[in-house]
């Protein structure tokens, strides 16, 4: 059945108005006041009922016509409201409901009508058509998506909204088959606040793999839950859940319970949880009862804005360790090593840990207590620490002593405040035949600080014997306030084979530094960075010459294995540290950043070099006063480079990043941040973004 082609209220029929303006008329003439007032009201809600029907039927119609079905039923819904005893409002929500497949629900608005017009009215017949054509339908109904070929009916699926699909579960069974089982929709659910997804749990949540439920009210939250405890999560995998439940504590007590039931019930799929506290003063569930019902979680995210001691609860209650847990990421205002102690000895299969906001205590219960721990983040973000690689690590490589150390790769904030020294060189020397990347941040403690060390008549501490990395990769340090522990570092790593990145940030040890690596550069370094290199020494520059100079004349081109280098905000990179470094053709990343020593004529002679003979890629330049328009026109003749990063330089201007864009060789990608000078307008960024070379170019300005 079509829809009906034209507003029915056009043709409604008006002849009950005017029978009351001629009865008005007639007690007007007989000066019978108190009814004409009664008649002509009466006429004037009439009026305004039958204005209101045309409005809403020819509004009603449109909506229709443009496909917006809910808009159109709620118009014809108030049609009813507004006259339920005229026979437009049910005419137009029964054609409504027939064209969009619903001819039972058609058939039963098309009855209520027939029960509430008067049988005189001239538009009742259409009411009695229209229900017997629906009737019929509904009877002898074909269902089109079971007549369609399935890529077809997929096809279709995939453009409809998540309402639509909920919605739409009810149309028929073959569209309730199709969309249930329609993975790629419920593999990952928002359960936000959206209870009309909650309700219809019982049917889609056995291929629910992924739920995420981080703006939830309270009723959602259960809705959720007791579908969980009640089975219907038959595939779920990973779960992101955020606590923010505020209500009474009888509700909070039930909520607790049904979780606890609900994550028993799902403990032989769920592999991952990350869960977040925010509101702590009733902590829904204890990390012991966690590990005691998801006991096949393999990676748990924790985060509460209060001390882990809240939430730990009874570890005593676990009978077996949990030996599927090898990832675990805690934040908190305060962790503090008695209250991560138990969790730690409960997971004695551990692989990967990161803390933050931790006392230095910690370091020494990872130190005791964590015997399979191949990934360890101090005080540091997640981004920063790489995920554990799926095979074993430790069954290849650990150490042949058999001393059971097989921690590889460990990080500490970059930056701010440092590291317990003490616990965490006893860590390393533990595992200094594993380890292959060390990130550790020396610096000044928050104790150091609170304590005004380093004293006058303090003395400097002992950290221990000298040891050696076997394995070492990657290698940065910040040194402590009394240099004990760089003289280390550089022992460990001067017979180290494997050593490709290094960078002493913030040292002023340099002439040792070169020292050493002048005997290890040429031999495996890929990597170089001096980063916060603030020295005394006026010949430092001429230090850090050497060693690349060492390395240059020492190796051969088809040797050479130096692939990036990174000065950051260091007073020993000079002009001629840049006409050295662009001699090395094996160079395919260079990031200069804050430089003071660097003048136009440095700058320039090195990128005039490298257009000649370097392949560098990528290059970045940050917050270094001599780069203007001059070396944008460089930078556009570099045959090879592909990304360009351009931050805080105050000199450029439009004209050169106009220039640059219309003249490149090979860039796709350009970065410019917080350049002063660049015009932060609609037309600039369209010229710059609609260049047909680049392909990719961002432009920020947060100054």
């Amino acid at each position: 059945m079509s829809i009906i082609p034209s507003p029915i209220s056009t043709t409604l029929d008006t002849t009950l108005v005017q029978d009351l303006f001629d009865k008005a008329s007639n007690a007007l003439n007989k000066r019978n006041y108190e009814e004409t007032i009664d008649l002509t009201s009466e006429a004037v809600k009439r009026i305004h009922q039958l204005q209101l029907l045309a409005v809403l039927d020819h509004r009603s119609w449109a909506y229709g016509m443009k496909y917006k079905f809910n808009n159109a039923i709620k118009d014809a819904e108030r049609m009813i409201a507004c006259g339920p005893e005229c026979p437009a409002g049910y005419l137009r929500l029964g054609s409504l409901l027939d064209n969009q497949g619903k001819s039972a629900a058609a058939a039963e608005i098309y009855q209520e009508g027939l029960n509430r017009v008067s049988k005189d009215d001239p538009t009742y017949l259409c009411l009695v058509e229209y229900y017997q054509k629906s009737k019929e339908k509904s009877e002898k109904c074909v269902d089109f998506i079971t007549m369609l070929p399935s890529q077809i009916c997929e096809y279709i699926i995939s453009f409809m909204s998540l309402s639509d699909k909920i919605n739409w579960l009810g149309v028929s069974q073959a569209w309730s088959k199709k969309i249930m089982n329609d993975k790629m929709t419920w593999a990952h659910v928002s359960g936000g606040d959206d209870m009309i997804v909650a309700r219809a749990l019982s049917r889609i949540g056995h291929n629910i793999e992924e739920l995420e439920m981080t703006n939830t009210f309270t009723d959602v939250w259960l809705e959720y839950l007791e579908h969980m405890k009640n089975g219907y999560f038959k595939q779920i995998k990973t779960m992101i859940l955020v606590d923010k439940v505020i209500a009474p504590y009888p509700v909070l007590n039930a909520v607790k319970d049904t979780m606890e039931r609900a994550f028993w019930e799902i403990r032989h799929t769920l592999t991952k949880l990350d869960f977040t506290f925010v509101k702590c003063d009733f902590p829904l569930i204890y990390l012991a009862d966690i590990l005691m019902n998801c006991t096949s979680l393999k990676t748990f995210i924790f985060d509460a804005m209060d001390d882990l001691q809240l939430f730990v609860g009874d570890f005593d209650r676990l009978e077996t360790p949990h030996n599927s847990l090898i990832d675990i990421d805690i934040t908190s205002t305060s962790i503090t090593g008695e209250a991560i102690q138990p969790l730690l000895i409960q997971c004695p299969k551990l692989r990967r840990l990161l803390v933050k906001n931790c006392t230095p205590n910690v370091v020494d219960m990872v130190h005791d207590h964590c015997p399979n721990l191949e990934i360890f983040g101090y005080e540091t973000h997640s981004s920063y620490v790489p995920p554990l690689k799926e095979e074993l690590w430790q069954e290849e490589k650990r150490g042949e002593d058999n001393s059971g150390s097989c921690l590889r790769e460990i990080y500490s904030r970059d930056g701010g405040y440092g590291v317990p020294a003490e616990a965490f060189m006893r860590l390393l020397r533990k595992n200094a035949k594993t380890l292959e990347v060390v990130f550790a941040n020396f610096s000044i403690t928050e104790e150091q600080e609170n304590n005004d060390e380093p004293h006058q008549d303090s003395q400097a501490p002992d950290y221990g014997e000298k040891f050696e990395f076997e394995r070492l990769e990657k290698l940065t340090y910040w040194s402590d306030i009394y240099g004990c522990v760089e003289p280390l570092l550089l022992h460990a790593i001067k017979a180290c084979p494997s050593l490709k990145m290094f960078n002493p940030a913030g040292s002023t040890n340099i002439p040792k530094i070169i020292d050493i690596l002048v005997t290890r550069l040429p031999a495996v370094v890929e990597q170089l960075e001096f980063a916060n290199v603030d020295s005394e020494d006026d010949d430092s520059g001429k230090e850090v010459v050497r060693l690349l100079k060492a390395y240059y004349d020492n190796v051969s081109a088809a040797d050479q294995k130096l692939r990036k280098v990174r000065f950051h905000y260091s007073n020993v990179v000079t002009d001629d540290v840049l006409d050295i470094l662009s001699g090395f053709k094996t160079l395919e990343t260079t990031q200069l950043l804050g430089l003071t020593k660097v003048t136009t004529n440095g700058i320039t002679n090195f990128l005039q070099k490298i257009v000649n003979n370097a392949h560098i890629t990528e290059l970045r330049l940050d917050d270094i006063y001599v780069v203007d328009d001059t070396v944008l026109q460089l930078l556009s003749k570099m045959e090879y480079l592909e990304s360009l990063h351009l931050e805080d330089l105050s000199r450029i201007t439009d004209k050169g990043i106009r220039y640059l864009v219309d003249n490149v060789k090979g860039l796709r990608k350009v970065k410019i941040k917080n350049c002063k000078r660049i015009s932060d307008n609609e037309e600039f960024r369209t010229y710059v973004k609609d260049n047909t070379k680049v392909k990719e170019i961002e432009m920020i300005f947060d100054f």
